[in-house]
């Protein structure tokens, strides 16, 4: 059955071979079919196989093209759906549409296809092209051409060869056309000769007539200060600045290719920015950190300079990254990046903008105890909730029981009472040690302290009326032992010892 099927579709008989497919019901068979109907343009039987596979993405290209009545741009179209690209490319060329061409390498991503054929074709969409090539290099990795392509995006005219074809098609074409764009850019030039040779004059003149100012400031007043190219030396005419060429240039730049290629402003101001910002990542990415911090910083985007940080961060440049972060609002990312390069002045400065971060303040601690700066490491556990390294600083750095004190009656935490009653054990101060040792429920080596200093009854007071049977018994057999029937008595009834609590009256002698 398929030897038949094969016979029948080399030979053109689409209906036998329809039929020799009804019976197989394969999908390779349906498509095998499908795609000899397309390329004999046979488009109703070519649905009707697609259908039976369906395939609604085959089915729609079929129906968009079959009206077309271009024969060549129908059968680029047909050898574009078989995938004979080079093929559908030669047919668009010579078709009433060549600019198909374009766009189908624009949409398989054949980028220097698309860069060649745009200087041809269409050369107001070689920027865009480049641009987009820029980004698959980007991230694919290739940051090198990437830049490269990122840059050219932004003067296509830079290309000898693309500029020379652009002139000599506008020339053959639209010379009407060509002598007005000459005539702008040539207006655009003068336009901005006149405005910096006023900036000049008036900068000559304002130099002039200071001179004498300037002679009484001679002293204080630095070789660089006095004669810096884009500075002028009066104190009061600080805003009075001489452009420097590359901006020139850029402005000249812009206005030609703005003129030259007919671009939207908002659609050039848009590509502009997102060129700025893969030259931006991909500069700081090849080294060149300054061109890429100094285009980010005056972005006003803070995605794109959350961007370039992240990258500065990992290539471990910390300082940079931290300013980034700082500038795009990232402030808990500028925080971990300044803590990582010791720069706490800025990480207590950051951290003002930082709320319900207790992970930072705690790192921040961390780093100033180590640094021996206790009362900035109090101050950050405190904001963190960290109760217990503040009474730790408190005691063995600082030496200030009360301020611990004061942290235990807001924290209530047990651990921290132990440490307050050891600091109090070390200084002898026993009277306080057992208090804090039954506030953090050490009850044995409290009573055992109290023994020993006589001071059970601090400890029987300290402990109240919550204390287990336990040691309530201990505490009355301590006060019978030391004849003291009152407070014996009274344990013994609060340890539910009722034969105890009235002795004999031969005891009592």
């Amino acid at each position: 059955m398929v030897t038949y099927f094969e016979q029948a579709l080399k030979s053109g008989c689409f209906e036998d071979a329809e039929i020799f497919a009804n019976h197989l019901d394969s999908q390779q068979i349906w498509r095998q079919l499908g795609m000899s109907c397309l390329r004999a343009m046979n488009f109703d039987l070519a649905i009707r196989c697609f259908r039976s596979i369906q395939d609604p993405g085959l089915i729609l290209a079929v129906q968009r093209i079959q009206k077309i009545e271009d024969r060549y741009l129908l059968a680029g179209y047909i050898a574009m759906i078989l995938k004979e690209f080079d093929k559908a490319q030669e047919l668009f060329l010579i078709s009433s549409e060549p600019i198909a061409a374009l766009e189908m390498r624009r949409d398989l991503l054949h980028w220097e296809d698309a860069l060649q054929l745009a200087r041809n074709l269409a050369p107001k969409e070689i920027p865009l092209i480049c641009r987009e090539y820029a980004i698959e290099m980007e991230y694919t990795g290739d940051y090198i051409n990437a830049l490269m392509h990122y840059e050219r995006a932004l003067n296509p005219s830079s290309d000898n060869n693309e500029d020379k074809s652009l002139w000599n098609s506008k020339e053959k074409h639209q010379p009407s056309q060509s002598i007005n764009i000459v005539f702008y850019e040539f207006f655009g030039l003068f336009v901005i000769w006149l405005f910096v040779k006023s900036q000049m004059l008036v900068w000559s003149y304002m130099r002039k007539h200071s001179s004498k100012q300037t002679a009484k400031n001679a002293d204080t007043t630095t070789e660089t200060d006095r004669f810096h190219p884009r500075i002028s030396p009066m104190q009061n005419h600080k805003h009075l600045t001489i452009f420097p060429k590359h901006f020139i240039a850029s402005i000249v730049d812009t206005f030609i290719l703005e003129k030259r290629y007919n671009y939207n402003k908002e659609e050039w101001s848009k590509h502009i920015s997102l060129c700025n910002a893969g030259i931006a990542r991909n500069a700081i990415r090849l080294g060149d950190l300054k061109r890429g911090i100094e285009l980010a910083s005056i972005s006003g985007n803070s995605n794109l300079q959350k961007e370039c940080a992240d990258i500065l961060e990992k290539c471990k440049h910390w300082q940079e990254a931290a300013n980034l972060y700082e500038l795009a609002g990232c402030y808990e990312s500028a925080v971990i990046v300044n803590l990582k390069c010791k720069n706490y002045i800025k990480v207590s400065e950051l951290l003002m903008h930082v709320t319900n971060t207790p992970r930072l303040h705690l790192q921040y601690a961390k780093a100033r105890e180590i640094d021996g700066a206790y009362k900035d490491a109090v101050e950050a556990y405190e904001t963190a909730h960290d109760f217990d390294s503040v009474i730790r600083l408190q005691l063995e750095k600082l030496n200030n029981p009360n301020e611990a004190i004061r942290i235990l009656n807001k924290s209530h935490s047990i651990e921290g009472a132990k440490m307050i009653a050891q600091y109090f054990i070390r200084n002898n101060d026993q009277t306080k040690a057992i208090q804090f040792l039954v506030i953090s429920k050490c009850f044995n080596i409290a009573f055992d302290l109290a023994r020993k200093h006589k001071k059970m009854e601090l400890y029987a007071e300290a402990i109240g009326l919550n204390a287990s049977v336990n040691e309530y018994q201990n505490i009355a057999c301590y006060f019978e032992n030391e004849k003291n029937w009152y407070l014996a008595g009274k344990y013994y009834l609060l340890a539910k010892q009722y034969e105890k609590v009235k002795l004999p009256t031969t005891n009592l002698h």
